[in-house]
């Protein structure tokens, strides 16, 4: 893992390991918050903390205000706070993970989703592809230029079309079959910061045609009194912080046991729409 990968992660599941050799054990693993060596268990004391208590860490070039992540993270269904209540392993799951060795054990959230229109991530959002799947469109629809490199991924649907986030995805197979958009099982791993600068060119670019320069606008991003920007910036901040998410398909004959199809990522502030529920999990 990259340095900057490092810095950005955000433990929020305990990984236990079914060892081929001694059995199930807890997984050797490093607990971290975005920067910080701090465990869920920390995380999750500040987050339940009436004192007013902020998330450490946090940096405005690249985040809200440290009480203002602190309240998103407060609202979120699966926050470090939910992880350790949520920490007993369902017994039947233990069960079945001994047929899978090397397989990881966790509870963690679980939400039953669907995929969209192929498109590409780009900083400044999810940038919509043509039917074609190789194709950008262009502002008002038209198809701009071809690509030489296939669609890098799928929008992630709730239930109502209403686009949460982004599945990472080269797989033209997977992507070519014919009920790709689902239903599918997505389960949360860990969370992540966007990259320093996301932020900002994030609201750079919501209002790029109101002629602010690059000075001007950090400015407005930064300061904290209310104005005319509030909307534009509410929206780059909940954009910030984001679940690292699975799609997974369940072993036939089995209740709990799961295999990884894609990796992707769902806006942290839209997983509570998403009805995730809570499971125990073996990951083979």
């Amino acid at each position: 893992m990259r340095h900057a990968e490092v810095n950005n992660f955000v433990s929020l599941v305990y990984f236990h390991y079914q060892d081929p050799l001694t059995g199930f054990r807890p997984a050797r693993s490093i607990e971290r918050w975005h920067g910080t060596d701090s465990s869920i268990k920390e995380i999750g004391d500040i987050i339940a903390s009436s004192s007013g208590q902020c998330l450490p860490g946090i940096d405005l070039s690249e985040a809200p205000s440290q009480e203002k992540s602190t309240a998103m993270w407060r609202g979120c269904c699966h926050n470090p706070k939910a992880a350790v209540e949520h920490r007993a392993l369902n017994q039947d799951a233990l069960r079945e993970a001994a047929y899978f060795p090397g397989s990881l054990i966790f509870n963690t959230t679980v939400a039953t989703l669907h995929t969209g229109d192929p498109c590409s991530y780009e900083f400044n959002g999810l940038i919509p592809l043509s039917p074609l799947g190789n194709v950008p469109l262009g502002v008002d629809g038209g198809e701009t230029s071809s690509l030489s490199e296939p669609p890098s991924g799928l929008e992630i649907l709730d239930s109502q079309g209403g686009v949460v986030g982004f599945l990472n995805t080269r797989n033209l197979d997977w992507m070519g079959m014919q009920d790709r958009r689902g239903p599918f099982e997505f389960i949360v791993i860990s969370g992540s910061l966007e990259a320093a600068g996301y932020r900002f060119t994030m609201f750079r670019t919501m209002y790029e045609n109101e002629g602010f320069d690059d000075d001007a606008a950090l400015r407005m991003l930064n300061r904290n009194e209310r104005n005319d920007t509030d909307t534009v910036r509410d929206e780059a901040d909940k954009r910030v912080w984001r679940l690292q998410v699975l799609l997974v398909e369940r072993i036939p004959g089995m209740t709990h046991v799961v295999r990884r199809v894609e990796i992707g990522f769902v806006w942290m502030y839209m997983w509570n729409a998403c009805a995730p529920r809570w499971e125990t999990i073996v990951l083979y």
